[in-house]
């Protein structure tokens, strides 16, 4: 095999032949997943139907099946293989993926004509087709090199679909996939994503850029962090964990918080970010956020706040002016016009959702947390800026440190400077009831 792989063809009954034997994976960790409207699989069909040419397909030799023989795994085609088998019914396909082609052309409430209607000479024309296939045996990396290149045009790959591509060995990733998918529900009845973005994977993305933020205890800018993850970096295990747990009871409170939150403004993935971790901030401070009528309190603030702002957006759009009571909303609404997924503006977005909310919440205890006086002038007292957890060396700064008890509140510790201490969020949250 010159070069790593080899030119031939396949007829598409050698193809249902190969996934019949298990020889054939559409689904590869780095594939994207079906993307295809119900127009573009007509148009295949029809194309082979007019006896017409369709691109070449390519496979990688991925190892060999539990049978001795050798598996192929989809690098690009998948699309179109998925397509004939959901018209065929085979494949791992049944008759619920069925689709016609070729509705009467001069009464379009006529259905076309599914494969079992198909004349026999029409189901073998389809059958015998030969298709161009580029047998590849590269290492992993390469093929994955080459998926990305191949798809740079055509249905291109989105930046998440790229990721899923590079990231297969990254565990922020895999992690981030699962919770998309688990919490794939609260996305749809909240209207987060839609069923195509979540196709395009635009939820693991979402996901994925949370998980970081947690681990590093503030808002990131989107785009370089994650293309960070391309590169190969990721969080170290421990602090993986914990993101991902805490990750799930962030989203677990805002669902029963804001039951209602699709209708608002805040249901888009740009503005659910700052909610999400601000969220987050107030089960670290300790507020108490399951009280019923304090939530439908903070639900209505939030309508009545993106009404605000909706209604600010449609004047600007018209030309009208912006009354000062509605600066507020004005200044929201440019944290969303530009630069949206920067760290600085999510900063802001964040400081006003905390000016409108955080009123309506009380601490579980008022004498466990320490005051803004207090931790202003512990934070003011110190040189080093430093967690206090054994092993850690992470520089705090003022929008993501946490003051800790020492000796803990639980066992008796006063909330008062000599029992006070800087932490990283992760660590105060990990630390519990024990002492340091």
């Amino acid at each position: 095999m010159e070069n790593g792989y080899i030119y031939g063809t396949k007829t598409v009954n050698d193809l249902v032949l190969l996934a019949k034997n298990k020889q054939l994976n559409l689904n590869p960790a780095f594939q994207r997943q079906s993307v295809w409207s119900l127009a573009d699989r007509k148009k295949l069909i029809e194309s082979l139907l007019d006896e017409r040419p369709i691109p070449s397909v390519f496979l990688y030799e991925a190892g060999i099946g539990r049978a001795g023989r050798t598996v192929f795994a989809v690098i690009d085609g998948k699309q179109r293989i998925e397509t004939l088998f959901m018209f065929m019914g085979v494949g791992g396909f049944s008759a619920d993926d069925a689709f016609d082609v070729r509705p009467d052309p001069e009464n379009r409430r006529v259905a076309g004509q599914f494969w079992s209607e198909l004349t026999r000479e029409q189901q073998n024309r389809i059958l015998n087709t030969r298709l161009q296939v580029v047998e590849i045996a590269w290492e992993l990396a390469d093929v994955i090199d080459l998926f990305v290149r191949i798809n740079s045009t055509g249905k291109r790959l989105t930046g998440a679909e790229q990721r899923n591509a590079r990231w297969i060995d990254n565990p922020v990733l895999r992690e981030a996939k699962k919770l998309a998918e688990e919490y794939s529900p609260f996305f749809t009845r909240q209207r987060v994503f839609t069923a195509g973005q979540m196709r395009r994977m635009k939820h693991v993305e979402f996901t994925a850029e949370l998980l970081v933020s947690f681990a590093k205890g503030a808002p990131v800018d989107k785009k370089p962090e994650l293309d960070r993850l391309v590169e190969g970096k990721t969080i170290d295990g421990e602090t993986l964990r914990w993101s991902v747990s805490e990750l799930r009871k962030a989203f677990n409170r805002v669902d029963a918080m804001f039951p209602k939150l699709a209708s608002t403004r805040l249901h888009t993935s740009t503005e659910l970010y700052t909610l999400v971790m601000l969220v987050h901030d107030y089960q670290g401070y300790g507020y108490a956020l399951t009280n019923l009528r304090r939530n439908a309190i903070a639900q209505q603030l939030l309508i009545r706040f993106g009404q605000g702002v909706d209604l600010v957006n449609a004047n600007t759009h018209l030309g009208k002016g912006v009354r000062p009571d509605q600066a507020v909303y004005m200044d929201y609404l440019n944290t969303v016009r530009s630069d949206t997924d920067s760290a600085k503006q999510r900063r802001k977005r964040a400081k006003m959702l905390d000016e409108l909310l955080s009123g309506v919440f009380e601490t579980k205890a008022s004498d466990r947390l320490f005051s803004p006086l207090q931790r202003r002038i512990l934070w003011h007292s110190l040189k080093a800026k430093k967690c206090a957890a054994p092993g850690c060396t992470k520089t705090l700064t003022w929008n993501d440190f946490t003051v800790d008890h020492i000796k803990p509140h639980s066992r008796g510790g006063r909330t008062d400077l000599n029992n006070a201490q800087l932490m990283c969020r992760r660590h105060n949250s990990a630390k519990g009831a024990r002492w340091t």
